[in-house]
């Protein structure tokens, strides 16, 4: 009789651990993405970042030539081909300011706009990053 308690015991814990799991497991696959997506928009932000120093790099050295101007967004876009992962490059926001003169500041910002897994349904995020040099290198 001992051992058939112990069975009808067994018997009704038996679905027990798979409404557990049907519980916790939506919430831990939510936990790994939000992490995965977390490090995605972190690289594209460290790769705009990049970006930017590479384009103020230029600005920097033109010291009054525009020519080189021109070559800024190109030179941002090559820094940060495909930030986060997921396509398109990097690009400059706004005009980026180049050296008139040697006591001066070139300034370039650099932006992407990253749509990660969780901000697929609204209009996603737009990550900037501003990079700051004195002329002349």
């Amino acid at each position: 009789m001992a051992e058939e308690r112990t069975n009808r015991g067994w018997r009704r814990d038996s679905g027990a651990s798979a409404v557990e799991m049907a519980i916790v497991l939506p919430l831990l696959v939510l936990l790994v993405f939000g992490i995965i997506d977390f490090g995605r928009m972190l690289n594209a932000q460290i790769e705009i970042s990049q970006a930017a120093r590479e384009g103020v790099r230029l600005a920097a050295l033109t010291e009054g030539n525009t020519a080189y101007a021109g070559m800024i967004p190109a030179r941002v876009t090559q820094a940060a081909p495909n930030p986060g992962f997921q396509g398109g490059a990097a690009t400059v926001v706004g005009s980026p300011v180049i050296c008139p003169n040697a006591s001066s500041l070139a300034t370039v910002t650099a932006g992407y706009h990253f749509t990660g897994i969780f901000w697929r349904v609204g209009s996603g995020v737009d990550l900037r990053q501003t990079a700051v040099m004195r002329c002349g290198g």
